[in-house]
Formats: structure tokens, sequence, C-alpha cells
């Protein structure tokens, strides 16, 4: 084999693995994102308290988990929250 015959084949491997290289740097970064993603104690939910995703909150007798970033204003306004677990109203 001459050596531009061995570069030629180099040049293969690596334009074939490329794509996986590409797929596992996506999949290294969304192991990520999904550990720092556990649930956090946020307390009884207050107004003027800043609420990250996977931040968990007491109101109304429920427990509520934070899906959008945002500062509390209004409970349970603009979509920020998913009801994780229902109670009943005290």
């Amino acid at each position: 084999m001459t050596p531009a015959e061995d570069v030629e084949i180099i040049e293969a491997i690596l334009e074939a693995v490329r794509p996986l290289v590409e797929r596992i740097a996506v999949l290294e970064a969304q192991i990520v994102t999904l550990q720092t993603r556990a649930l956090k104690d946020g307390g009884i939910w207050r107004v003027g308290v800043r609420y990250e995703p996977a931040d968990v909150v007491t109101a109304k007798g429920s427990a509520w988990v934070c899906i959008k970033a945002h500062e509390a204003v209004d409970p349970f306004a603009h979509g920020s929250w998913r009801l994780l677990l229902k109670g009943s109203k005290p």
C-alpha cells in the first residue's frame, strides 16, 4: 500500500466516524443537563422569589414543580408550573 492509499483510507474512516463523534457530543451534553435537573426543595411558594426549573414548592395543599425560570408574581400564571402531587386544600 502506498502512503497516498493510507491517507485515503484514514480520511474515509474519519468521514465515517464523524457523525458518531458529533452524536456522542450531543448525548454527553444531554447527560450533563439531566444530571443537573434533580428536583430541588423550594419550600413554600412566595411572591418575589426567583424559581428555576426543577424547583419544587408547596402551595394550596399541593406540590408543584417549576418548568420555566421566572420570578414569582402571580401564583401559577404563565405556564411556569406543573402539578407534581395533588393534595387537599386546607
